[in-house]
């Protein structure tokens, strides 16, 4: 309702369902917190920082005591293709569904001009199985930041303006990936 209302007078269409690989309804979890991490992913909720960090934050917290969510409702679900389908082929879609990317990306089977996604380190394997899909559709460069711990940390990442082919790029993302990951448990 708030986005419906704050663009009532613009050229946007506002849905109020979630970005499903089916049209079955989902499960929504809405953080009491930030509505930047709401989702409707249970393996999200049960392996995100967001909901297991013990990393202690400035205020003597744990960072997954910052964040807790509401019983979820049900919504609606839309297909990427039918989104394309209705509005046309868009220059560029963008996906950031706090854990969710991979049914979102599988909801779409034709390729389109560019399309980005926000990945977890916590599910690896879902961003290679969302790379391959991909690959599958015609999709043959990839590239990625790699954002792990803050803003200020970029040592040791895929240079944002550089593309791979699939096999390539896997093989970075998991050996940078790993690298972090390893210096991150070293200095906690």
């Amino acid at each position: 309702n708030k986005l419906k209302d704050m663009f009532s007078n613009n050229n946007v269409v506002v849905y109020n369902k979630a970005v499903n690989n089916s049209l079955d309804e989902i499960d929504f979890f809405e953080c009491l917190e930030d509505d930047g991490v709401s989702t409707v992913s249970k393996l999200y909720l049960e392996k995100s920082c967001f909901t297991t960090s013990e990393k202690v934050m400035s205020d003597g917290r744990t960072f997954k005591d910052h964040y807790h969510f509401k019983l979820p409702i049900k919504v609606g679900s839309i297909l990427l293709d039918d989104l394309v389908k209705e509005h046309g082929k868009p220059d560029l879609i963008k996906i950031d569904v706090e854990g969710h990317e991979l049914e979102v990306i599988k909801s779409l089977t034709q390729k389109v001009p560019k399309i980005t996604f926000e990945w977890h380190e916590e599910f690896v394997d879902r961003v290679i199985q969302s790379v391959t899909y991909l690959s599958e559709l015609g999709f043959t460069n990839f590239g990625t930041e790699i954002w792990y711990t803050s803003a200020d940390y970029h040592d040791n990442e895929i240079n944002e303006n550089e593309y791979y082919n699939t096999d390539t790029f896997i093989d970075l993302f998991k050996s940078n990936l790993k690298e972090i990951t390893s210096n991150q448990e070293k200095s906690y």
